[in-house]
């Protein structure tokens, strides 16, 4: 009784956060229905290795010790154990991967896109409203303790059944809003408002980037991205460079990094920006594990372009601010 009283209280929390508008209190929902996910698979993993135990009187195992402790000890191992034993199928093994990505860059370094943050709720309170009434607390028998009461049981019904968890379910853990656009929609308008700032930054800097750094004269879309996906990707080892104190050995150092950044660069055009537009628009109707599929494929050309043309502009009004400060003699 004890564990199903626990995990409908990390549930009821978590819808808690997860109806709050604040992106501190979403990040903790992540963070806990992740974290839910994985006890409930880890203890279903347990029950396996435990009939496997048992019956290795008779048998051989089919679960060797080394495979046990790689999948209760790594997350991406789990949810491959459990795909391989049927636990879950293929598309939630992907959606499921998705949200803990998410909840990676949540816990270790607390930023994420907000969108992406709002679209791992949803997957997983969808998944685990349908999963939980069959998988209950993972336990073959419920013990029950007369000093511990459940606190969202119905009266009406046993604790720990799969009605019970229904009744949970639809009281203490329905906090999406249904009215709200679908995950794959929002998904779209998300792809395509990045594209649009990208679009009105180049157009920005086509028109006076050059003004203020001469020696951009030739530049085009694809120069824009090198030069300032360089300078993003490679901050720590540029600013490790500005430290020698020998000018040569530091233009050497910068050459031999830009040169071999540039090895492995693919020239960037700016039709791409409406083939990304294209790609997001076929998301409309898509259910969620397609069209998370098409983003994960574009998401690294979709940051370089955003964030190389933003960081650009950003460097462009810094300048043009600058200027005006001295025209004013400030």
């Amino acid at each position: 009784m004890e564990k199903v009283i626990l995990l409908k209280t990390q549930l009821a929390e978590s819808a808690k956060f997860g109806k709050s508008k604040d992106f501190r209190f979403q990040r903790l929902a992540v963070i806990f229905l992740d974290n839910f996910v994985e006890i409930q698979l880890n203890s279903l993993a347990k029950q396996k290795f435990q009939f496997d135990t048992e019956f290795s009187k008779y048998q051989e195992k089919k679960y060797t010790e080394k495979l046990r402790k790689k999948v209760l000890n790594y997350y991406d191992e789990l949810l491959k154990f459990s795909f391989n034993e049927n636990i879950i199928n293929e598309k939630e093994k992907y959606l499921l991967s998705f949200c803990h990505n998410v909840r990676n860059n949540l816990y270790h370094s607390i930023h994420e896109e907000e969108l992406l943050v709002s679209i791992s709720l949803k997957i997983l309170k969808d998944f685990i409203t349908e999963k939980q009434p069959d998988w209950k607390s993972t336990s073959f028998f419920t013990k029950y303790n007369v000093k511990i009461a459940d606190p969202y049981k119905s009266k009406l019904i046993s604790s720990n059944s799969e009605e019970d968890w229904k009744f949970f379910l639809s009281n203490h853990f329905n906090f999406i809003d249904n009215r709200m656009s679908s995950s794959s929609n929002l998904l779209k308008k998300f792809i395509i408002q990045k594209m649009s700032i990208a679009r009105e930054n180049y157009k920005f800097l086509k028109r006076e980037y050059i003004d203020y750094f001469p020696f951009a004269q030739k530049w085009e879309f694809n120069e824009y991205i090198f030069y300032y996906s360089f300078k993003y990707l490679h901050l720590i080892e540029i600013e490790e460079i500005e430290e020698i104190k020998d000018d040569f050995e530091k233009k050497e150092k910068r050459k031999i990094l830009e040169e071999t950044y540039k090895l492995n660069w693919l020239n960037k055009k700016f039709s791409r920006i409406k083939a990304i537009e294209e790609k997001a628009k076929s998301m409309s109707n898509a259910e969620i594990f397609k069209s998370l599929e098409i983003y994960m494929s574009l998401r690294d050309e979709i940051n370089l372009i955003y964030e190389g043309l933003e960081n650009a502009a950003g460097d462009l009004r810094f300048q043009i601010d600058l200027e005006e400060e001295k025209a004013n003699g400030n």
